[in-house]
């Protein structure tokens, strides 16, 4: 079979994700990785690219050959990359694709209340209430 039938017949990047929620922190910028700790990493770095490339399901059954960020609105807070990925098909037919990932934003969100009540001079009734997401 040729190239281009193969290309046709196969899709390789199938049982990848190509949408995955990112956790971010709203207040400093951190992302989320997946021991559920944070962190610091810069704006299209390398560390970054590294940390979002393991959230897509599906990306280990191919061969990763390159990734680069695609520029985004800034204050979309989507983060785009495309993948170059490689999978052998048929015997010794090596099949190579991009797709483009989309990682939009889940921001961790934290409330705090507190409610105070005084019912009397000598009572107070004090209530606090914590939301972490």
């Amino acid at each position: 079979m040729c190239a281009q039938c193969l290309q046709t017949r196969y899709d390789i990047g199938e049982g990848i994700s190509k949408q995955v929620q990112q956790n971010t922190c709203r207040g400093c910028g951190r992302y989320e990785r997946r021991d559920g700790s944070f962190a610091p990493v810069e704006p299209e770095s390398a560390e970054l690219m590294a940390l979002l490339l393991k959230k897509p399901r599906g990306l280990g059954s191919v061969r990763l050959v390159d990734a680069s960020f695609i520029w985004t609105e800034p204050h979309s807070r989507r983060i785009k990359i495309k993948a170059c990925v490689q999978k052998e098909v048929v015997s010794g037919a090596v099949l190579q694709q991009s797709l483009t990932l989309s990682l939009s934003p889940s921001l961790s969100l934290s409330l705090s209340l507190s409610l105070s009540l005084s019912l009397s001079p000598s009572l107070t009734l004090t209530l606090t209430l914590t939301l972490t997401r």
